[in-house]
């Protein structure tokens, strides 16, 4: 069984005054199979696919390895911390790279004033704040 970071622990939003919200994912659990919801960071996703259909990382490999995918993401010449430390450059950057490869749609909770964390690796965290009502 996973246990939900944000449960286990009290998280604070990366911008002062914001909530944490989960984010969900419409993820599939086999390919062409129906989409599911799942919540959490990246990780905890991939760790529910794994126990719904343990062969999840065998059965789209072959499928993600021929996908390419178009990005329209804005290069960013800044990070902005707030009260976090900051992270190492480079593993922020394997973060939106490996975020860049994952399958599905992940939906962000309500906004305005709300972060859900997205990735949570190598000691960098990758949040996404939603500032629209």
């Amino acid at each position: 069984m996973t246990t939900n970071l944000f449960q286990a622990y009290a998280v604070e939003a990366p911008i002062p005054g914001y909530g944490v919200v989960d984010l969900s994912w419409e993820v599939q659990t086999t390919p062409g199979g129906p989409k599911v919801n799942l919540n959490g960071t990246v990780q905890e996703v991939h760790e529910q696919l794994l126990a719904i259909n343990p062969n999840y990382e065998q059965e789209f490999a072959a499928l993600n390895a021929d996908e390419k995918r178009e990005f329209t993401f804005e290069k960013r010449d800044t990070v902005t911390c707030y009260q976090y430390p900051q992270a190492n450059h480079n593993d922020v950057e394997t973060g939106i790279k490996y975020l860049r490869g994952v399958p599905g749609q992940p939906t962000n909770g309500p906004g305005p004033n709300n972060c859900g964390r997205v990735s949570c690796g190598n000691n960098a965290g990758i949040w996404w704040c939603n500032d629209v009502s």
